[in-house]
């Protein structure tokens, strides 16, 4: 029932997105449990960036790496300006999908939620949502990209997104996994 309801949570996200830099719907099943998105033919960022650092493969130019960047945050706006905003929760190369034109496109919303409104405040400030939601995932999916503040298990908001995002940056930057040399324990302590 537990996946079921997630996978619910997730289609109901994604069914009201439309945007070029997010990965369109098509469609879910529940038994057994799947979405259907639409189809990215490079992969995610991860893979196509790992692709360019191996021997014999030129390297991808600035310009590519450029445009990426700016795929990446307009889909990353386009989820913060809805109304409530979304709050991606797992940004990072991996969730980052690359069509045939390099264009990036943002999905796996698993780890998504709604910013929701405080009955006696109204928005919270920055879109933010309490740490209490924030592990029905098993928490620590993804330290290398994870903001302090998520680590911490503390509240969340916007910002984390913002923090995953220049991770993400770095990595395009570098071609470099982030915090390579650092095991899973001494990446939470680092940040």
């Amino acid at each position: 029932a537990e996946v079921l309801d997630e996978l619910e949570r997730e289609v109901s996200i994604m069914a009201r997105l439309r945007h070029p830099n997010i990965v369109l719907l098509l469609g879910a099943v529940r038994s057994p449990p799947a979405i259907v998105e639409e189809y990215c033919a490079r992969g995610s960022l991860y893979s196509v960036l790992q692709r360019h650092c191996k021997p014999g493969v030129p390297p991808l130019e600035w310009r590519v790496r450029l445009q990426m960047s700016l795929g990446a945050a307009a889909g990353m706006c386009y989820l913060h300006a809805c109304s409530p905003p979304i709050i991606h929760r797992d940004l990072k190369s991996p969730n980052l999908m690359v069509d045939r034109y390099f264009r990036v496109k943002v999905g796996d919303f698993n780890l998504s939620r709604v910013a929701v409104a405080s009955a006696t405040t109204g928005a919270l400030p920055g879109g933010r949502v309490a740490a209490a939601a924030q592990h029905s995932q098993g928490g620590l999916h993804s330290p290398r990209w994870m903001a302090p503040e998520v680590l911490r298990a503390a509240s969340y908001s916007t910002a984390s997104d913002v923090y995953s995002f220049a991770v993400v940056l770095w990595e395009l930057r570098t071609m470099k996994l982030p915090w390579e040399s650092l095991g899973q324990w001494q990446l939470m302590h680092a940040v």
